[in-house]
C-alpha cells in the first residue's frame, strides 16, 4: 500500500517531474540521489543557494531563521560539506521566494 512518501500524487510538482522512482524519491538521500543523477554537484548546489542569498541581499544568519534552520548548517550548505533534504530545500526555497527546482538548476 503506497504511503504519502512514495505515492507521486502527494509529491510538489518540482519533484514528480525529476524522474525518480517512488520509494527512492522521498528517502533521506533523495535530494543527493537527484544532485548526483544530474550535472550538477553538491558544490554547485551551495553555491546556488549563496547566490540566491546574496542576490536577496540576506546574510546567512537572516536566511536561516526564516527558513528555520542553524545558521551553521546553512553554511555548511553554502560551503559544499553538507547536503540539503528535501525539506530543507523547500525551506530554503520558501525563505528565498523562489521555486525549489530553480535551487536545482
Amino acid at each position: 500500500m503506497p504511503t504519502r512518501a512514495t505515492d507521486a500524487r502527494f509529491w510538489p510538482p518540482w519533484l514528480a517531474s525529476t524522474g525518480l522512482d517512488a520509494p527512492d524519491a522521498l528517502a533521506g538521500s533523495a535530494l543527493k540521489m537527484l544532485v548526483l543523477g544530474t550535472n550538477m554537484a553538491p558544490k554547485r548546489l551551495g553555491m546556488t543557494i549563496q547566490r540566491w542569498r546574496t542576490k536577496r541581499k540576506l546574510t546567512q544568519a537572516e536566511l536561516a531563521a526564516r527558513a528555520g534552520i542553524h545558521r551553521i548548517y546553512l553554511a555548511q550548505i553554502e560551503g559544499q560539506t553538507k547536503v540539503p533534504s528535501l525539506a530543507t530545500l523547500e525551506k530554503l526555497a520558501r525563505a528565498l521566494r523562489v521555486k525549489p527546482g530553480r535551487l536545482l538548476e
